[in-house]
C-alpha cells in the first residue's frame, strides 16, 4: 500500500487549534500526521455526526427521537470488532451530547445542514480545512452564521483550542461570507459538553494562528 503524501501544506482546524497551544514535540507530531495522512481513512463519527445534523437542522428536538436513533444503532449488524467500536463511540458521542444538548436559539436564523467540502482557509501558505456542520441562514437563505462540531474523546479539547477554532470559523465567514459578527460563530465540543462563541478579541489570536501556519509552511518540507 502507497503512503498518502501531501505535497503543500494542509491542516484541519482542530489540528491546527491544537497545534497552536501544543509542546513543541506535538506539534512536531500533528504536522507528519497531517503531511502523512494514514492511507485508510474512516470518518469515525460519521453516523454521530449526521444524526445530530438532522437533529439540529430539522429541529427533531426530542429526546425520544434522540433516543431511537441510539437504538438504531444498537440494533445495527457489525461484521468486525472494528466496526462494532466505531459503532459504540457514535454511541457515547449521541448519549454525551444528549446530557447537556445545549445550542443557540439565534432569532431570526435557522440551523442548516453545511456544505459538504467548501472552501479551506488560506493563511502563510497553509490550507485550513474547516467545514462547519451547520449553517445559521435567514429567510433569504443566506449564511449569517456557522457551528463546528467537536468530536474528541482520546483527546480532551481545551476551552483555548476551541477559541482558535472560533477565530479561525470568524475569518472564514469574513472571507466567504462578509460576515464578520463573532456571536455568531460556534464551537460544539461533544465529549467535553460545552458550547463555545467565537472570542471578541480577535485580531492577537488571528496573529497567533498565523505564526502557527508560518511554522507549519517552513516544516512541511523537513517531516
Amino acid at each position: 500500500m502507497s503512503e498518502t503524501v501531501r505535497e503543500t501544506p494542509r491542516i484541519s482546524v482542530n489540528k491546527l487549534s491544537e497545534y497552536v497551544t501544543a509542546l513543541p514535540g506535538r506539534r512536531k507530531t500533528i504536522i507528519k500526521q497531517q503531511k502523512r495522512p494514514s492511507s485508510f481513512i474512516v470518518p469515525y463519527y460519521k453516523d454521530a455526526e449526521n444524526i445530530l445534523i438532522d437533529y439540529l437542522s430539522n429541529h427533531n428536538s426530542s429526546e425520544e427521537w434522540l433516543n431511537n436513533q441510539v437504538q438504531e444503532l444498537l440494533d445495527k449488524e457489525v461484521s468486525s470488532t472494528w466496526a462494532e467500536t466505531r459503532r459504540n463511540i457514535c454511541i457515547d458521542a449521541l448519549e454525551s451530547f444528549m446530557e447537556f444538548a445545549e445550542y443557540p436559539d439565534v432569532p431570526g436564523l435557522v440551523y442548516t445542514p453545511g456544505k459538504p467540502d467548501p472552501a479551506k482557509l488560506h493563511v502563510c501558505g497553509v490550507n485550513i480545512s474547516l467545514r462547519p456542520e451547520i449553517y445559521l441562514t435567514n429567510q433569504q437563505n443566506e449564511i449569517k452564521g456557522c457551528i463546528k462540531l467537536v468530536f474528541a474523546k482520546s483527546h480532551s479539547v481545551s476551552k483555548q483550542e476551541t477559541t482558535y477554532t472560533g477565530v479561525s470559523l470568524q475569518r472564514w465567514m469574513n472571507e466567504q461570507y462578509q460576515v464578520s459578527d463573532h456571536k455568531l460563530c460556534f464551537v460544539l465540543d461533544i465529549f467535553g459538553k460545552q458550547f463555545y462563541t467565537a472570542p471578541k478579541n480577535y485580531k492577537q489570536r488571528m496573529l497567533d494562528i498565523e505564526a502557527a501556519c508560518e511554522e507549519i509552511a517552513r516544516a512541511w518540507d523537513q517531516v
